[in-house]
């Protein structure tokens, strides 16, 4: 059910610049700002206050021109959620900071507002767990991220105080530091990592770029590309060039060594069968013998595929040739780059390895991107073995975000190492 409150207090909160709307009020949970060109027309609320607050936001600072030419091509769901966090950030009506936070709110609005973000963040806990009880339920993962990251913008605005924020939405390792870059975009903060945070949002708007940055990045994380398959034996093509929004990712070359060792144990292997040259003892033993009761030799074909992580986070050399050698009925390769580009060698394929493992170039790591990217490519089951230290490009803290996504949706196997002997 819906009406016009004819004596409503809301409207009064909107800039006469901004147009003379009409208050819709409903017993659903139905929430929107009306414009007409770059007028608002009608607030259609529900009887909830942080909604009410929330609409009056969007009323005096969403302008339609600029959410346009922000969010063109982007799906909706992003372009929505970045527009909340960049107006709660941003735009909240009382202006708060460090010391006045709790002052400046009212207090019935602030006493609302942690009761309402309070249970959006046992939905998106609620959401965690059901991923962890289920690997792979991957339509969860935005959901689950968007619900605190838009929780996230509403405590900064609260509080004015990003740690405090921080620790009451409890993001996951990976989403903290992706989401801290994302939020430093919309509130104009310089987007070069740091462990501390500062207690008080940029003071300056969030421009029409930096809004497409942020929403661009969660469609490209959250709703990623079909990933070209790369060349073998040269750079990746520069016809792909997934869209980056912290800079190009640096080139990656990929180099197939000489395979030209035959892998004992990718030839052959025993297989259980009606006929054969062992006899299965426990199969023939049974009350109601096994039709399978023979072992014979079978080739077996390699199957699944071994990505290394060998920047010099990783520890000792040797550890990963002892991973690259240990690994034969798979295609294992590894990766390291530096001075703004990397490489990644092919270890073992289809059943033959190189006779000697060249180490790589440089130390760093700069192009894990790219190596995941090749590791998609390749077929499953999929491993990596890391130690998740991204560093040495412009979106190393989004891939960090993208394998911790990919994990959870089954498409690769992390095993972490921590630079420790085992």
């Amino acid at each position: 059910m819906r009406w016009k409150n004819k004596n409503s207090m809301l409207i009064a909160g909107v800039r006469a610049s901004r147009g003379h709307p009409d208050h819709f009020e409903n017993d659903e949970d139905f929430a929107l700002t009306e414009f007409d060109g770059g007028s608002v027309i009608a607030l259609h609320t529900p009887r909830e206050t942080v909604k009410r607050v929330h609409e009056l936001m969007h009323a005096n600072h969403t302008l339609p021109h600029e959410y346009a030419k922000a969010y063109k091509g982007v799906i909706d769901t992003f372009a929505q959620i970045t527009e909340d966090a960049w107006i709660h950030a941003n735009h909240w009506p009382w202006k708060a900071d460090y010391y006045f936070a709790s002052s400046k709110t009212p207090k019935p609005i602030k006493e609302a507002t942690v009761a309402y973000i309070a249970d959006e963040l046992a939905i998106a806990n609620k959401k965690r767990e059901e991923m962890a009880k289920a690997p792979g339920s991957g339509f969860l993962l935005w959901p689950e991220f968007a619900t605190r990251f838009r929780a996230f913008a509403v405590l900064i605005g609260l509080y004015g105080d990003w740690s405090k924020a921080l620790d009451e939405v409890k993001f996951d390792k990976a989403q903290r530091d992706f989401a801290v870059e994302m939020m430093k975009l919309l509130t104009n903060k310089k987007t070069k990592r740091r462990r501390r945070y500062s207690s008080t949002p940029g003071k300056s708007k969030s421009s029409v770029v930096n809004r497409r940055k942020v929403a661009q990045t969660f469609e490209q994380l959250f709703s990623p590309p079909k990933i070209t398959p790369p060349r073998q034996n040269g750079f990746l093509d520069e016809e792909y060039e997934p869209e980056g929004y912290f800079g190009k990712a640096p080139p990656m070359e990929i180099v197939e060594l000489p395979l030209s060792v035959s892998i004992d144990q990718a030839e052959q292997g025993w297989k259980m069968g009606r006929t054969g040259t062992r006899v299965i003892r426990s199969a023939v033993m049974r009350p109601i013998p096994s039709q399978y009761p023979f072992l014979r030799r079978m080739p077996i074909v390699p199957g699944g595929t071994i990505l290394v992580d060998a920047s010099g986070s990783m520890g000792d050399w040797d550890n990963v040739k002892k991973w690259c050698v240990e690994a034969p009925q798979a295609t294992v390769a590894y990766y390291a780059g530096g001075h703004g580009e990397g490489w990644l060698y092919i270890y073992a394929m289809n059943g033959y390895r190189a006779a000697d493992i060249r180490k790589p170039d440089g130390g760093g790591n700069t192009v894990d991107g790219r190596a995941i990217d090749w590791l998609l490519s390749q077929p499953a089951p999929r491993i990596m073995i890391t130690d998740r230290q991204f560093c040495g490009s412009p979106d190393s803290d989004l891939q960090v975000m993208r394998l911790a996504n990919l994990e959870k949706e089954g498409e690769i196997e992390v095993r972490e190492y921590r630079n420790k002997r085992e």
